[in-house]
């Protein structure tokens, strides 16, 4: 039997701070979330809303660092290159995580390989918009002024490969009318060219629409979700309109591979709750998104089931990987 000599027992004591202080380290340096796309969207903005409240929350400095370029891979590819100690995040698009494997050839990194889930934070549904000199006043409307003359027949989207691509070529596949994709660097670069009528639609998140649509500077016509939105009841979703479309589109935390359990539960409780309290969640309905705050499990198990869903998506559109 071992005898546990008074030396031997302070020192186990003396490394016990040391361990403790080293497993606690990474939760007090600067919290750095990285975010795929410009400044001044609505995710930009609800991604510096939930740096707020985890500075609060965590105690130390949170940024919000947008690093933009190739549909949101440059984000990504940085994310993944970050050190796994739970000082960068990416606030991630679902279609990094879901729809750009399936297209790009040469993503620069694999969404299940190189991360690990920490917690949805919000969810939406993608909407159909127009420019005010449009004269559609719903779905059926605008297939019908597509089909009146060929040459109008384009739309536009945040960047190739995300959600709110797919659902346009989906729109336009179940419609008859084949529409040609114009990519831009947000939806704030595409404003001029929608109100303008250089582009006949216009797909986004809800979020990116809803002042918008009120000051009538656009014109949302349906919602790509199962059901109408809380926030704007009076929008039919595209299941009504006869197109059978789900197109739903989220915002999530995700930490780089080989971050350590208990600092990915440690920011993922604290994530929840922060969506959970009153400030943050009323702050991101009012911006026409659903709280969530899933935990890691779940937004894996989701992860896992769009990638499937948006699987038969991408093969019916015909869309072909970029090298």
């Amino acid at each position: 039997m071992q005898t546990l000599t008074r030396r031997s027992l302070l020192a186990g004591l003396a490394t016990l701070p040391a361990a403790a202080q080293a497993q606690d380290a990474p939760l007090r340096a600067p919290l750095r979330i990285v975010f795929s796309f410009a400044a001044g969207g609505a995710g930009d903005a609800v991604a510096r809303l939930l740096a707020e409240q985890l500075q609060a929350r965590l105690g130390r400095p949170a940024i919000v660092e947008n690093r933009t370029g190739a549909g949101g891979r440059i984000g990504a590819q940085a994310v993944k290159a970050a050190a796994p100690d739970g000082n960068t995040l990416l606030f991630a698009a679902a279609g990094q995580m879901v729809l750009q494997p399936l297209t790009e050839a040469s993503l620069g990194y694999d969404p299940v390989a190189d991360f690990r889930p920490v917690t949805q934070v919000l969810r939406f549904g993608q909407v159909l918009a127009v420019g005010p000199e449009n004269p559609s006043r719903s779905a059926a409307d605008l297939v019908a002024w597509f089909r009146a003359d060929p040459t109008r027949r384009s739309f536009g989207s945040p960047g190739i490969g995300l959600g709110a691509h797919f659902a346009g070529l989906e729109f336009g596949r179940l419609a008859g009318v084949p529409l040609e994709h114009v990519a831009y660097r947000g939806t704030a670069a595409a404003m001029p060219d929608l109100q303008t009528g250089r582009i006949g639609m216009f797909v986004a998140s809800l979020g990116e629409f809803r002042e918008h649509h009120r000051a009538g500077r656009v014109r949302i016509l349906a919602s790509t979700d199962a059901v109408r939105s809380a926030a704007m009841p009076e929008i039919p979703t595209l299941r009504e309109a006869g197109y059978d479309i789900l197109a739903p589109g989220w915002f999530a935390l995700y930490a780089p591979a080989r971050t350590l359990d208990a600092v990915i539960a440690r920011l993922a409780a604290v994530t929840d709750e922060a969506i959970a309290a009153g400030p943050l969640r009323d702050r991101i309905e009012a911006r026409g998104f659903e709280p969530s705050g899933t935990g890691p499990a779940a937004l894996a198990a989701l992860q896992r089931a769009e990638f499937a869903q948006w699987t038969a998506v991408v093969r019916a559109s015909g869309f072909q990987p970029a090298g």
